[in-house]
């Protein structure tokens, strides 16, 4: 080695029963470079002090010694766990004893008379070694992100199985505690039912908050975030917990200077501080020290690969730490499962961890463990910082009047909930109809003269949900507000347009205190919040502005039925067609309302105005013939044009349909079809033929100036058809 090179630290054990030959061996050590710290053992003994010191970078063994030989030794170096190379180094190893050694698990063999080979063969043993170490952390990590993907998927799946739990309990409590309350108002205090009843009430509201709990751990209760500061949370908390704690166990709080701020549900971080406190308690039954601390902290790359399912960026962490007993790993996988409880029976219901954990996920956060048995426990919740001032709470401005004279309009599809609702508003003073579906209370709505003030309706129902069914009566009732409720959780209600909007939202179970103090809320408010969008103000000239299409027009038409845009229904079993035909005809600036078989689709075109209905003529529950037929009998669809389409390219299929009254036949797939008006087919843009028709029909009418109808060649059929729109026609007028 040259003079002057650095050296490379190696840290040998040598089984070898002669002084003289272990020199020799680290002798060559260092002539090739390296710099070894090294020890010599001759016994089993002695060996496995020496592995139980200390970490060896090598083994080097002599095959046969007095009192154990090479391979005694290898199989104390594999009891002991360590991966380090082994090599042995012998004069008179025989080739055959030399393979078996191999096989169990030596690096190599080396004669003592050829130490020049020693150098290389450890030069091979270290990196092999790195390269399995390297591999052994990558399959370490590996199933660390596995079981923590599990466990995450597990949890995943009861969430989802509380949640559908929870909505169909939620309709249960929701009669049980509306009447059981309604029961107690009329009976006399000294009534002895009275006292029955009250227990029947308390046990609801027990199933209620047990019902809430499994929607917060389910990550699918509705929540109303706000900017906070957790240091003034603990503070307005603190004598609370003092209570909990009792005088046995000292709170210590640890608050951080100029800490950031987090938006998240104040109740919501609430119920997690009580309930990690509450869990602290638990664990310290002789009393003993509770500390909490908040800090600014940055979770980086590393840490987030680390942590399935976290998010880098800067966080606000919360940390409760106790004295208490501790749990072992066994535990602490299975804490954040709901029911899961280390608690006598009878002492706890096993949701709070698990509440804990929903509603710091739901908030964006993460939180994770730290528990040694006999030392205590450490629980940490990383909630997202965010760059906004604190949110000021709004004090209540006194009780208001709980009754009301106004009309609304209830839409609620499980009799028991609306019959019960029902009951609540009538007794307040309201004037109620109701209807168990959107298709009745569109029928209700029309047939009904005088102002609805309110629809009350739940959020998911057969056929149209709530927030659709306000919008379609919004055009009509531009002032009536809209109060939604739903048993479902937050998931649901977002993808039903509820969430996120400016629209109001009771969650069930109701009673008759919550009903009527929102309906009361709902209706004393003087914005616009309540509304849906698509509710309109007329304009001066007594009308509405209907824009004909997405082009700009030079003539734009004034008309007094209350209605913003040209409607189309679309009547198809099919739900991706009808995702199509939604996307092409909104693009081109219509107004899309869908039924999914006949039925429903026959009630909606008789319960409002269409300009346009478009029809699939095979559909599984009613053929689209007999649809068509229905519709050119009654008196209110007939003049509506009606464009049938089929999958089939049956010649038979168009011939019958035109015969019944269609206005046109088309053939799918629609995005074959070139756009096309009056003046012929234009090869850009996927837009569908109906889309253009329509478009084309009332181009032309907006250019005359007046109500008539359009003439209009179909290219799909050699008849020439009249199509006609009741927005811009009279009923009366035929073709």
């Amino acid at each position: 080695m040259p003079e002057g090179a650095a050296r490379t630290p190696l840290h040998v054990l040598v089984a070898e029963d002669s002084e003289d030959d272990a020199t020799l061996l680290v002798r060559e050590l260092r002539r090739n470079g390296y710099d070894p710290t090294w020890e010599r053992v001759e016994d089993p003994e002695s060996m496995r002090a020496a592995l139980s010191r200390s970490t060896w970078d090598i083994v080097m063994s002599d095959s046969s010694m007095p009192h154990f030989g090479a391979r005694a030794a290898l199989d104390i170096l594999k009891q002991t766990g360590l991966d380090s190379p082994f090599v042995i180094v012998s004069g008179t190893i025989g080739e055959e004893a030399a393979v078996e050694a191999m096989r169990a698990g030596a690096g190599d063999f080396i004669l003592k008379d050829k130490l020049a080979r020693l150098a290389p063969v450890v030069d091979r043993e270290l990196r092999e070694s790195k390269m399995r170490a390297a591999s052994r952390r990558t399959e370490e990590e590996r199933a660390r992100l596995e079981e923590q993907l599990r466990q995450s998927q597990k949890m995943e799946a009861v969430g989802r199985l509380a949640g559908g739990v929870a909505h169909d309990f939620n309709n249960v409590l929701s009669v049980i505690l509306s009447y059981g309350e309604m029961i107690i108002g009329d009976l006399k205090p000294g009534d002895p039912i009275r006292a029955d009843v009250e227990e029947v009430r308390k046990a609801a509201r027990r199933a209620a908050d047990l019902t809430r709990q499994l929607l917060m751990f389910s990550r699918q209760q509705v929540i109303e975030p706000k900017v906070l500061d957790l240091n003034e949370v603990l503070t307005s908390m603190d004598k609370m917990l003092q209570r909990i704690l009792g005088a046995d166990v000292d709170l210590v709080s640890v608050p951080a200077k100029g800490l950031g701020r987090v938006r998240v549900d104040p109740s919501g971080v609430e119920q997690v501080i009580l309930n990690l406190v509450v869990n602290a308690r638990d664990a310290m039954p002789t009393g003993g020290q509770l500390t909490m601390e908040t800090a600014n902290v940055v979770l980086d790359q590393q840490y987030a690969r680390d942590h399935l399912g976290v998010k880098p960026g800067p966080h606000v962490m919360l940390a409760v730490t106790d004295t208490g007993v501790g749990m072992d790993r066994v535990t602490q996988a299975r804490i954040f499962e709901p029911f899961f409880t280390t608690k006598d029976k009878g002492k706890g219901t096993g949701l709070g961890l698990s509440t804990v954990f929903g509603i710091v996920q739901q908030s964006g956060g993460s939180i994770w463990v730290y528990s040694e048995l006999g030392k205590g426990t450490t629980f940490k919740v990383y909630l997202p910082e965010v760059d906004a001032a604190v949110d000021v709470s709004q004090s209540s401005t006194g009780q208001r009047m709980l009754r009301g004279s106004e009309t609304i309009l209830l839409v609620e599809d499980d009799e028991q909930v609306r019959v019960v609702a029902r009951g609540i508003l009538q007794r307040s003073g309201y004037r109620v109809i109701d209807a168990g579906n959107a298709a009745e209370a569109l029928l209700h709505s029309e047939q009904h003269s005088g102002p609805i003030h309110l629809l009350l309706s739940d959020v998911v129902m057969p056929q149209m949900s709530g927030p659709d069914l306000a919008k379609r009566l919004a055009t009509a009732r531009p002032d009536m507000k809209v109060l939604c409720m739903s048993g479902y959780t937050d998931d649901t209600i977002v993808r039903h347009g509820v969430l996120g909007s400016q629209v109001m939202y009771l969650q069930k179970p109701i009673t008759p205190e919550s009903l009527t103090l929102k309906v009361r809320e709902v209706l004393d408010e003087h914005n616009e919040g309540t509304r849906l969008p698509g509710s309109t103000k007329r304009n001066a000239v007594g009308g509405d502005v209907l824009p004909l299409s997405g082009e700009p027009f030079r003539t734009q038409v004034h008309f007094t039925e209350g209605r913003t845009r040209v409607r189309i229904l679309v009547i198809d079993d099919d739900v991706k067609v009808q995702s199509v035909v939604k996307r092409a005809a909104e693009a081109a600036g219509f107004e899309v309302i869908q039924a999914f078989d006949g039925t429903p689709g026959l009630t909606l075109a008789t319960a409002e105005r269409f300009d346009l209905i478009l029809l699939d003529i095979n559909m599984p529950a009613m053929d689209g013939r007999d649809v068509l037929r229905r519709l050119k009998e009654n008196s209110t669809t007939t003049d509506i044009p009606v464009l049938v389409y089929s999958g089939r390219n049956s010649q038979h299929d168009r011939v019958v349909a035109l015969e019944l009254g269609a206005a046109d036949h088309v053939d799918k797939p629609f995005a074959r079809l070139p756009h096309w008006d009056r003046r012929g087919p234009k090869p850009e843009g996927p837009v569908t033929r109906w889309t253009a028709v329509l478009r084309a029909c009332h181009s032309s009418a907006a250019s005359l100036g007046r109500r008539r109808f359009l003439g209009f060649r179909c290219p799909s059929h050699p008849r020439t058809h009249a199509f006609r729109s009741p927005v811009l026609m009279q009923p009366t007028q035929r073709g």
